[in-house]
């Protein structure tokens, strides 16, 4: 099984994009961890 491709996250619009493309797939645990990593990178930008 090979490894997903990492994404790269710069803005909220890349977490929002990536949540809705289905790319994420996975728990919802992941899914709040994505975009709480996404809400402090905001934050410290």
């Amino acid at each position: 099984m090979s490894q997903p491709e990492p994404v790269l996250i710069r803005s909220a619009r890349d977490v929002t994009d990536l949540v809705n493309s289905g790319a994420a797939r996975g728990s919802h645990a992941t899914m709040i961890v994505i975009i709480a990593l996404g809400g402090i990178f905001i934050d410290a930008h």
